[in-house]
């Protein structure tokens, strides 16, 4: 049985977090990485959310399907600084596809969905930190999120990635991997 975790956290699972120390409390985990603009807190969504995701937002979340498909390209384009170098066709299908063939109520819930984050805002500060952000993230402020970070937790590591967008884990691998290992 798992005792203690080290949780890596991705965009919109960042809020996982919370709802681990609210169900096992924050001795259950020993690291929280939050990789790529991660939203800490469902409440947090609304602060730290990047304009241009803002305005795709109503189109993630429509109920018609055209409108759904439609949205598939920009919010992955959004995904990475530079959509045509960081992609190949190839792989733009496939993360479309994953797009595509989430459920509605998934997109919703995942947005939408109601969050407690007392206990965690209470509750987490010793608990060890990494951030990996990418300075051309169309997802998150990540300014505000990072600020957020240091009042919740003491001990934040932050590592900022130039030129890189919300997915730092795909655009620079190598180098996302090397941070997370030494940081475990």
């Amino acid at each position: 049985m798992v005792t203690h975790l080290i949780m890596l956290l991705s965009l919109h699972a960042g809020c996982v977090a919370v709802d681990v120390v609210n169900a096992f409390g924050p001795s259950f985990i020993s690291g929280v990485i939050y990789l790529g603009g991660a939203v800490l807190s469902r409440a947090l969504h609304r602060i730290c959310i990047h304009p241009v995701m803002a305005a795709l937002a109503p189109r993630l979340i429509s109920d018609d399907g055209n409108v759904i498909v439609g949205a598939a390209e920009p919010f992955v384009d959004s995904c990475v600084a530079n959509p045509a170098a960081d992609f190949t066709f190839a792989e733009k299908l496939i993360w479309m596809g994953g797009y595509t063939k989430q459920s509605r109520l998934a997109r919703i819930q995942t947005i939408a969905r109601k969050q407690d984050e007392t206990r965690w805002r209470a509750e987490s500060n010793d608990i060890p930190v990494l951030v990996i952000q990418g300075t051309e993230d169309l997802h998150c402020l990540y300014d505000t999120m990072i600020g957020i970070v240091k009042e919740v937790y003491a001990d934040v590591d932050v590592q900022i990635m130039q030129g890189v967008g919300h997915a730092p884990h795909f655009e620079r691998a190598k180098e996302s991997n090397a941070l997370i290992l030494n940081f475990v």
